[in-house]
């Protein structure tokens, strides 16, 4: 606006020269009877021209010091409207230059001021009224200007000031319906922020749950992996002793049925001494002879029981291992299903593996059980066997040192193979009840030894699946630091949002 009023001034100077240098439109004021100006109007002329460039320069010595300084547009609007009072003064009065007027007002409504604009109409109407009753020249040109058309010019003021008027209220209304607005978008503004922000938040701490599970999923998931691989060593040695004793058991049944034999040998031995001690006196030689065999095969009968007795205390051995590897394997199965706890969701499959492998152990436990029971049997019934053997091959030794004695040595003969036969025979049942006993331990020692395979093979399958978990809980952590990244890239966009719609 200061150029405007500057560039007032310059039209008003132009309009001047133009006149009073140059004689612009002479000829025509002549013809309208436009006289000249007398000294004293010329120094009104200079006094107002004075005025108009004071009001100009002040204002942009304002400007200069505060451009935003409370009376600069009192002293711009001022400036517009002496400069127009100016320029018609110059322009000898010309209706054309009456003009300038409406370009003031037009100027002077950009302060969208009533106060402004009602100043500067009520400027120019005193200027009309007081120049065209004392200074009719510097207003009309001519002392003989009709009345009637300067009331016609003061008619068209005050209707552009009324226009002028009613447009300012109107923007005015304008400008407050857009300051609601204003109002009500800014406060969408600030709850879109605010939500928006509490979104970052609640991403954030989202990011920072995610990332505190990640990382006990990935320790859960390394800690399972190393139970895993001791599970997996346990489940190797489980195999291999599982394969030692089962061969030891194919071992053991072997003897019992080789020893079997032997007792059946000593049933057919016992019931030839008792056919012959009946024959009498006269076979005394043979039956020397035959208890000289039998003599021979007690004892190497008391050596198998003896080979049979180490035998059974190496079965006991072997339930003893048995069972250490069953109580192994419950507490590893123990130690998976705490782990598999722990892990949560993730450890459910593992958690079912580990409660096969449970009942495996169960049942290998109650195996060893029904073995150890057999094999106690076995070793009461042989040490009742050993020490009926002993009490044979005493008798036996008897009888042959009371071969002389014919009659009596039979009756003493008859009278143990009686007690020993039917003895021989029970033993010979249990024989086969323990090789029968010993297939399904071996059946059962089979079965153990392929639920070990399959629990490496689950193992391996476990450590595969914790090792795959572990991918995936590192890929989640890098997927946490994008979200991460994320929402600091948010946090900064709500902060720059904020910042903005405080300035």
């Amino acid at each position: 606006m200061l150029c405007f009023s500057f560039g007032v001034l310059i039209i008003a100077v132009t309009v001047y020269i133009l006149h009073r240098i140059f004689g612009f439109l002479e000829s025509y004021s002549l013809l309208m009877g436009v006289n000249n100006l007398s000294p004293s109007m010329n120094t009104l002329l200079y006094i107002l021209l004075g005025i108009t460039a004071a009001l100009v320069f002040t204002g942009f010595a304002l400007f200069r010091t505060n451009p935003n300084h409370r009376i600069l547009p009192l002293i711009i609007t001022l400036a517009l409207t002496h400069g127009s009072m100016l320029i018609i003064a110059s322009g000898d009065g010309l209706v054309e230059y009456h003009f300038s007027i409406f370009m003031v007002l037009a100027l002077i409504a950009y302060y969208n001021s009533i106060a402004m604009l009602s100043i500067s109409a009520g400027i120019f109407a005193v200027h009309h009224l007081v120049g065209y009753f004392f200074f009719p020249v510097l207003l009309c040109g001519t002392p003989n200007y009709k009345f009637s058309l300067l009331m016609i010019h003061a008619v068209f003021l005050l209707l552009t000031y009324g226009a002028t008027l009613i447009l300012i209220l109107h923007k005015r209304n304008l400008e407050k319906e857009i300051e609601k607005e204003r109002s009500l978008s800014s406060e969408t503004y600030e709850a879109v922020v605010q939500h928006v922000n509490r979104s970052v938040v609640e991403l954030g701490r989202l990011a920072q749950v995610i990332q505190r599970e990640t990382n006990e999923s990935a320790n859960s998931a390394q800690d399972m992996a190393g139970s895993v691989q001791t599970m997996n060593a346990a489940a190797v040695t489980q195999r291999g002793q599982a394969e030692e004793n089962t061969g030891k058991l194919a071992e053991l049944l072997q003897t019992i049925k080789e020893m079997d034999e032997h007792i059946k040998e000593v049933e057919d031995h016992s019931e030839f001494a008792n056919e012959q001690s009946l024959a009498g006196a006269s076979v005394v030689g043979k039956a020397r002879n035959r208890v000289q065999e039998a003599n021979r095969s007690v004892e190497q009968l008391e050596k198998l029981f003896a080979q049979f007795l180490n035998q059974t205390g190496e079965v006991s051995t072997f339930v003893s291992v048995i069972r250490d590897i069953t109580e192994k394997t419950n507490l590893l199965a123990l130690n998976a299903s705490i782990e598999a706890a722990r892990a949560g969701e993730a450890g459910k499959g593992f958690a079912v593996v580990a409660e096969e492998v449970r009942k495996l152990a169960r049942q290998s436990s109650h195996s060893a059980q029904s073995i150890h029971k057999v094999v106690s049997g076995i070793q009461e019934e042989s040490a009742v066997i050993h020490s009926e053997m002993n009490e044979c091959t005493l008798k036996i030794n008897e009888g042959y040192k009371l071969m002389e004695n014919a009659e009596g040595s039979l009756n003493v003969i008859q009278k143990a193979t009686s007690e020993v036969t039917p003895r021989i025979k029970d033993t010979g049942q249990r024989s086969s009840q323990i090789r029968t006993s010993g297939a399904g331990v071996q059946a059962s020692m089979q079965e153990l030894k392929n639920a070990a395979k399959e629990n490496e093979a689950s193992s391996e399958q476990i450590a595969a699946a914790s090792q795959q978990q572990l991918a995936m809980s590192q890929e989640l952590e890098a997927v946490v630091d994008q979200l991460n990244q994320l929402t600091y890239e948010l946090q900064e966009l709500v902060d720059g949002m904020s910042i903005e719609k405080v300035s």
